[in-house]
């Protein structure tokens, strides 16, 4: 029977807890933050029968858990995100900003999807929003309102890119070189003034949905078209394998292939675009392993690099009035659920009686957060699976 007008973290994090019932019956009008991680947790009814009214961040990421109900009749009036995250800590970051830029008003959206640790993904989730906006009120003299956006975000990429390669400069003269071999995607979107700027470094994807017109009134998935408005840049890609074949033609061992999705350049990296992974960038980062001095001069000729790039790539699309969905996802999403699935299962989601399945028929839940429960539910079954893991997913 509490009632809480503002609290901005809510943590329970590292506990060692069992047979409790934690936040019954509260109502919070603002939670930016509450946080379960890393807990040993069995028998525990969590948030059960809680009413948010805004709550910002939801954290369950590293939890070993058994016989939970988690959220069990909870009402969110307004959820922005929801991770779970596979990794221990998790590596991937993200953030959701509203933007005014000249006066009109928009949203910018970026996920960071981190590997070797996560320091460089939560450095570019950080700095990229205030790098932007400084970019972009520095180019004033850029008149076209579309082309200083994308020249502001290409300022904003490089710029991150260039920040932490001081960073890893610097710490590896102090022989400390694990800041080398971090590395993370990252895909950005705004929507502002009817369009929708896409910038992508890595193998994240980007989908909008829209209504079709024609079958508006189709009680099927037919209702929903899907367009891919972001490229993947993945060596496991044929078009990238070709491009780096005929860039690097004289290294036979420029990607190696253990199967149909294991590729890996050099045989470290799969994305071709990257922020960080400075040892296939540079080659006096590269040199990190090598001690005798006539072994590194034989690497220097041998080292063709840099064999991956921090070029963002960017494009614009127009938002038309039938637009319904965009879906941003980093790798660990698209391996499980491919993208031509899903406009039927944002149908099913949203459209269908769910019957045995509470949340989603619950008409408390908005479209969004009904499809962002849906696909996590649906990739852990899909990865149970695929991985042969025994998985209790409430789908």
């Amino acid at each position: 029977k509490i009632e809480c007008k503002i609290l901005k973290e809510l943590s329970l994090y590292d506990n060692n807890i069992s047979n409790i019932e934690v936040l019954s019956k509260v109502k919070f009008e603002q939670l930016e933050l509450l946080n379960l991680g890393n807990n040993k947790i069995s028998n525990l009814s969590v948030l059960s029968k809680v009413n948010f009214e805004e709550l910002k961040k939801l954290n369950f990421y590293k939890n070993e858990i058994s016989d939970i109900s988690v959220l069990e009749t909870v009402n969110f009036e307004k959820l922005e995100t929801l991770q779970l995250g596979a990794n221990k800590p998790c590596e991937d970051n993200f953030f959701i900003q509203n933007i005014t830029l000249l006066n009109k008003e928009g949203i910018i959206f970026s996920i960071f999807d981190g590997h070797g640790g996560g320091t460089l993904s939560k450095f570019a989730n950080i700095l990229l929003y205030p790098y932007f906006l400084e970019a972009f009120n520095m180019n004033k003299l850029e008149r076209d309102f579309n082309k200083r956006i994308i020249t502001s975000l290409k300022e904003a990429y490089k710029r991150i890119e260039n920040e932490f390669l001081k960073i890893s400069f610097n710490e590896h003269l102090k022989d400390n070189n694990k800041y080398t071999y971090l590395g993370s995607c990252a895909l950005s979107a705004i929507i502002i003034n009817k369009k929708i700027f896409i910038a992508n470094l890595g193998d994240s994807k980007a989908r909008l949905f829209f209504l079709d017109k024609n079958n508006i009134k189709d009680n099927s998935s037919s209702k929903f078209n899907m367009k891919k408005v972001s490229k993947v840049f993945n060596i496991r890609k044929k078009n990238e394998q070709k491009r780096m074949k005929k860039k690097y033609k004289d290294d036979e061992d420029i990607y190696r292939c253990y199967g149909e999705k294991s590729c890996y350049i050099k045989g470290i990296l799969q994305p071709t675009r990257t922020f960080g992974d400075y040892t296939l960038k540079y080659v006096y980062f590269s040199l990190n392993d090598f001690r005798d001095e006539s072994m590194i001069k034989q690497y220097e000729k041998f080292y063709q690099g840099p064999y991956i790039s921090a070029k963002p790539d960017i494009k614009i699309y127009d938002l038309k009035d039938n637009f319904k969905y965009l879906i941003l996802g980093s790798d660990g999403l698209w391996d499980v659920i491919k993208s031509r699935d899903m406009a039927r299962l944002i149908y099913n989601f949203t459209e269908v009686n769910n019957k045995n399945n509470d949340f989603l028929n619950n008409k408390n839940y908005n479209y969004v957060e009904k499809i962002s429960y849906g696909l996590i539910n649906y990739a852990l079954i899909n990865y149970s699976k695929e991985n042969n893991k025994n998985g209790d997913y409430n789908y």
